[in-house]
């Protein structure tokens, strides 16, 4: 869990672009599981024209989108993983105990998979402080480290190594990372994987 202030960011363009960008690299049927969907801006830019799309948050929305109402992280421990190819976590920027329930849980029988993670720790890491989620998969076993943020592409860098080693038969692996324009420093990162 982050410790830092939630503020929604939707309206970013940025945001729209690396998942353009990621949805463009697949060649079979796309199919999206977005937690934290919020009010569906990223489903009308973008995931609207994939093959199948369900939204989980915590709020209930009366749309044309396929969304569960719910605790997005206990509903991920009970969705069928194997039905989605492409996951978009965007939890208030601290994306990481919701991926790794996805990456503990989910099919690694798709031909195609699709991560696109949005990581708002840097005001948490410039408290020397790294939440639990994140220790967790990147590997670190400190709560607390000064000047934390200056390890922010470190704490990256790890999380993708970890996604990695979960297809270790991938043939195609690729990243795009950007950051947001807004004063909140938001980290935008896609990982695309090909296994066969």
């Amino acid at each position: 869990m982050a410790y830092g202030i939630m503020t929604n960011n939707g309206k970013n363009k940025t945001k729209v672009i690396i998942r353009q960008n990621l949805l463009n690299l697949f060649n079979t049927e796309t199919n999206v599981l977005d937690v934290f969907c919020g009010d569906g801006e990223m489903y009308k830019k973008v995931w609207k024209n994939t093959n199948k799309y369900i939204g989980i948050d915590k709020i209930s929305f009366s749309d044309e989108r396929d969304t569960v109402m719910g605790d997005s992280l206990k509903v991920l421990e009970t969705i069928e993983m194997s039905n989605f190819n492409i996951f978009d976590i965007d939890a208030y920027g601290s994306p990481y105990a919701a991926l790794e329930i996805i990456l503990r849980r989910m099919s690694k029988k798709q031909k195609e998979i699709g991560f696109c993670i949005t990581d708002g720790l840097d005001m948490d890491l410039k408290m020397g402080k790294i939440c639990g989620d994140l220790q967790k998969l990147s590997g670190i076993k400190r709560a607390k480290i000064k000047k934390a943020n200056r390890m922010h592409d470190y704490f990256i860098g790890k999380v993708i190594l970890k996604i990695k080693e979960c297809f270790p038969d991938s043939k195609e692996f690729k990243i795009e990372r950007t950051k947001g324009v807004s004063g909140v420093k938001m980290e935008y990162y896609t990982v695309y994987i090909k296994v066969i």
